[in-house]
């Protein structure tokens, strides 16, 4: 009995946990305990109920089982929309691909190594004059990652995640454009024997490619030995 005098708070309720996320997607997303222990606070406050023979629920007791369901929909629908606004804002700015010239001399094992992939504007011409102040005169890298240990022919995607503090700058006169969208771009390849960006080893693997922006299209770059002068100068370097 004192069940079914809840049960319009419960149902009002419910409706607001429904309309705003589904029981598959509370169970499945962060707020899994959030949601567990919701449940556990409503089987409480029934339980108490029960327990009670002829006595009816209080305001109190249907006000607490309204806020755990009402809250919860609050919570779930809030962290729905911060995971939904994340991957609605990162943006696919390059594809490419990495193979390798040769197999010839690739090490078996290749457990800390990692690819090094960056995009930097081909010229300094169209870069601000602030940020080229600080990087020397040369352009900077404006998207950069680091791949751990890759399987060749590697497929990558440079997109806003990966954004240097250089490229992070936009236009002022576009809404989320970033000042070298629309600029070829040099992209340049290296994977690292021991996966430290800092170092420079012979056996590194390393080449390059322009990314055309009047065309848009996927970058192909092959990566291999330095050649002999480039082996001397990290031989050296590294000693």
């Amino acid at each position: 009995m004192q069940l079914l005098r809840a049960l319009p708070v419960i149902v009002f309720a419910s409706a607001l946990l429904v309309g705003t996320t589904s029981l598959a997607s509370a169970f499945t997303s962060p707020l899994n305990k959030a949601f567990l222990d919701s449940s556990r606070i409503l089987k409480v406050d029934t339980t108490l109920c029960s327990t009670r023979p002829g006595s009816e629920l209080s305001r109190r007791e249907m006000f607490s089982i309204a806020t755990s369901l009402t809250t919860l929909a609050t919570t779930s629908s809030i962290a729905r929309a911060d995971d939904t606004s994340t991957d609605a804002n990162e943006r696919i700015l390059i594809r490419g691909k990495v193979s390798l010239k040769s197999d010839d001399g690739f090490p078996e094992d290749t457990t800390s190594s990692a690819l090094y992939i960056t995009a930097r504007p081909n010229k300094p011409d169209n870069v601000p004059k602030a940020i080229l102040d600080g990087s020397n005169g040369k352009p900077p890298p404006v998207l950069a990652a680091r791949i751990p240990n890759p399987q060749f022919p590697f497929e990558f995607s440079l997109s806003t995640a990966d954004l240097t503090l250089e490229g992070a700058s936009k236009l002022e006169s576009a809404v989320n454009v970033y000042w070298f969208e629309g600029q070829d771009l040099i992209i340049s390849a290296r994977w690292d024997t021991d996966g430290v960006a800092s170092t420079r080893d012979p056996t590194d693997l390393v080449g390059r490619s322009q990314y055309v922006a009047s065309k848009g299209d996927g970058v192909m770059l092959q990566i291999g030995g330095r050649g002999l002068t480039g082996k001397l100068i990290t031989g050296k370097a590294k000693k």
